[in-house]
């Protein structure tokens, strides 16, 4: 009985602390993604001289025109979109969806600024991790 008890209290701590831990590593992987993501708006900028400069709400849109990449995140856990695109110009975000990471915005401009919004339990200083 006394096993079971120090189990439960040293669960009631650990439990909080291992739901932080997974909600980090799905941002970071949500940030990979995005950097990625990144990389090929660049590289089509390269090749045209132009970045797509469609404002596309979701994952599958963002697909349809950046064909080579495909998100590590799970689509239950983040969307992807882009906003303020110009030929010169974007800024891609990722939006939590569910858990922890729900409302949490992470964004990426083309100058590079990075930042994460609504996300007060993982990033508080809005920095990415």
């Amino acid at each position: 009985m006394v096993v079971l008890a120090i189990t439960a209290i040293l669960a009631t701590f650990a439990l909080p602390s291992y739901s932080l831990v997974v909600g980090q590593q799905t941002v970071r992987r949500a940030q990979q993604d995005l950097e990625l993501l990144s990389v090929q708006f660049e590289n089509r900028y390269q090749r045209v001289l132009a970045h797509p400069s469609v404002n596309y709400e979701n994952t599958v849109s963002i697909q349809s025109v950046i064909t080579k990449w495909n998100p590590t995140s799970s689509s239950v856990d983040f969307n992807f979109s882009t906003n303020n695109a110009l030929v010169t110009s974007y800024t891609l975000n990722a939006t939590g969806l569910s858990g922890i990471t729900e409302g949490c915005i992470i964004s990426l401009s083309h100058d590079g600024s990075k930042q994460i919004n609504n996300c007060i339990d993982l990033a508080p200083s809005g920095k990415w991790l």
